[in-house]
């Protein structure tokens, strides 16, 4: 049995910093937390000195598209649909299984070093990606991207997908249904994605509500508004991440909140490709489970999940024009606590026994800590992300001193971008 033990290390919980702690770590989970150093060292196979930092829960990114890395600064300053027809659309169809691979692991290296220990991913070439997160010791909730033109080639390779990759990877990987969006996806075919979600007994990520035009493009064909016609299918009988969410009536809150979906908001993206501010704090005191993401780096263009909860309450204290809207506390927990108990009932999001350790190690001394008081707000309000200097998981040290172990960044990276060159210029 793997034991790794953090020794006196200070510890942010319950909205508190508690200082001197021991955490106990078991092969993949947290055994105990202690404060009374009682945990013999002599029995651990690996120490770490904990005294100059603080451990938080490893953040978790939500919504993303990881291999889109490849294509950061490929289209700049347009609104998404042209963003979509005339620039990615035409970068994905060159897209290769090698070329998403080393993109998937260029992307993980970024979110690893900002503190990020989990992804959920819709992508193509799902095999490459799947790969990336086994290679990496990353966790991951993956789904492959469905559009109508796939029809039930699409469906079948996603229950292929599911049976050879859930649970795989030690567990790491989780496989959900991937439909794009409801303007990709007809209503009977979205309808053929979540009975297939509901007999594999896992669950499905979709963009929706992302611009006005979609949405009254959508009512338009349908006489409905989005959530409401993907209601009365009976579509949200799965676990569901709804992206962005941004366009979005009473109604349709109330339905989420009812269906027990999670939203997932995604500020960078939405403010600049034009699509407006999500009404997130609304949904919050309705009740919702709201999460972050950072979509993927050609709308960000970055995978810092520190900037994203930064702006996230920043946004909600513009939106509602209430500077007490949205705290620290509340958009911690979007990135961790709420999240681990939806996606991963519990087992993640926290820093406490019996959870899965998860977890990421601050310099205690970093300017944006300054002054230690108000440790919960700098976390949100001052952090950068590239203070992270070591993170945990399942138990495995996959960080340490702001070095990868798990794969050669520099070789990634030179790889990735030769690829890049090769295919697009």
């Amino acid at each position: 049995m793997n034991r790794l033990l953090i020794q006196n290390v200070s510890l942010f919980q319950n909205e508190k910093t508690l200082s001197k702690n021991d955490i106990l770590i078991e092969d993949r989970y947290i055994k105990s937390i202690d404060s009374c150093n009682s945990y013999p060292s002599s029995h651990c196979s690996e120490i770490i000195d904990g005294s100059r930092f603080l451990a938080i829960p490893g953040l978790m990114n939500c919504h993303t598209h990881i291999p889109m890395v490849l294509f950061r600064g490929f289209a700049e300053d347009m609104n998404l649909s042209d963003w979509l027809t005339k620039k990615i659309f035409p970068l994905e169809g060159k897209l290769t299984e090698e070329l998403v691979y080393f993109g998937a692991l260029v992307g993980i290296s970024e979110m690893i070093h900002s503190g990020c220990t989990f992804f959920a991913d819709m992508y193509f070439f799902l095999e490459a990606i799947a790969k990336a997160v086994s290679d990496s010791g990353i966790r991951a909730n993956l789904s492959l991207g469905l559009i109508d033109q796939d029809g039930d080639l699409g469906l079948n390779k996603s229950e292929s997908l599911f049976n050879q990759y859930h649970l795989s990877a030690g567990e790491r990987i989780h496989i959900f249904l991937g439909p794009h969006a409801p303007y990709t996806c007809s209503l009977p075919y979205l309808k053929k994605i979540s009975d297939l979600a509901k007999s594999l007994d896992t669950g499905v990520h979709i963009h929706t509500n992302e611009t006005e035009k979609e949405v009254f493009d959508f009512i338009a064909l349908h006489h409905k508004h989005p959530i409401i016609a993907l209601n009365d299918l009976g579509f949200f009988s799965s676990p569901t991440l709804c992206a962005h969410c941004v366009h979005m009536n009473s109604d349709e809150i109330e339905i989420l909140k009812e269906v027990q979906a999670m939203v997932v908001h995604n500020p960078s993206s939405n403010m600049k490709l034009g699509s407006g501010i999500a009404p997130i704090n609304k949904m919050i005191l309705r009740g919702l489970n709201v999460s972050i993401g950072t979509d993927g780096a050609a709308s960000n263009n970055q995978l810092n999940m520190f900037k994203e909860m930064h702006l996230t309450s920043l946004l909600g204290k513009t939106l509602d024009k209430d500077g007490s809207t949205l705290s620290a506390e509340t958009v911690f927990d979007m990135s961790t606590k709420i999240p681990g108990k939806y996606l991963m009932k519990g087992k993640t999001g926290t820093i406490s026994t019996g959870s899965l350790a998860d977890l990421i190690l601050i310099p205690l001394d970093c300017l944006a800590l300054f002054p230690s008081d108000f440790i919960s707000k700098s976390m949100i309000h001052s952090l950068q992300g590239n203070e992270v200097d070591t993170v945990i998981i399942d138990g495995k040290i996959i960080m340490k001193n702001q070095k990868i172990l798990t794969f050669d960044e520099r070789e990634i990276r030179s790889k990735a971008n030769q690829l890049v060159k090769e295919t697009y210029q």
